[in-house]
């Protein structure tokens, strides 16, 4: 793993020294695979519940329903820490100038997640 970060590294600063025009068709294939990773992950998100409510589903079918309300009386012990940090956001929000939460941790709207901008 490190050698491909070393890799990335190497291969960024030579990008970065020749001249735009010669990098142009690289950066363009960069990108094209960046908007395909980024479309296939936004769609992976939207099917994530679904994924998750069927590996609920199958666990109930193996262990049996007995099981799952004892974990649930755990799970209230842990919305706990959730109640912390929903109490957390509140202040934030409340001590913030604008109610936006983007603004309050300056996180931009129209997040770009591209790192070669031509």
């Amino acid at each position: 793993m490190f050698s491909l970060l070393v890799m990335a590294l190497i291969v960024g600063l030579s990008m970065a020294i020749l001249p735009k025009e010669s990098v142009k068709p690289l950066l363009d294939i960069l990108e094209s695979i960046q908007k395909i990773i980024l479309h296939i992950l936004l769609f992976s998100m939207k099917i994530a519940s679904f994924a998750v409510f069927g590996l609920i589903v199958g666990m109930v079918d193996t262990v049996g329903v007995g099981t799952m309300v004892r974990l649930g009386v755990h799970g209230n012990s842990c919305s706990e820490s959730w109640n912390c940090v929903a109490g957390i956001h509140i202040i934030l929000k409340v001590c913030s100038k604008k109610t936006n939460i983007f603004y309050v941790f300056k996180i931009p709207q129209s997040a770009n997640f591209g790192f070669f901008n031509s």
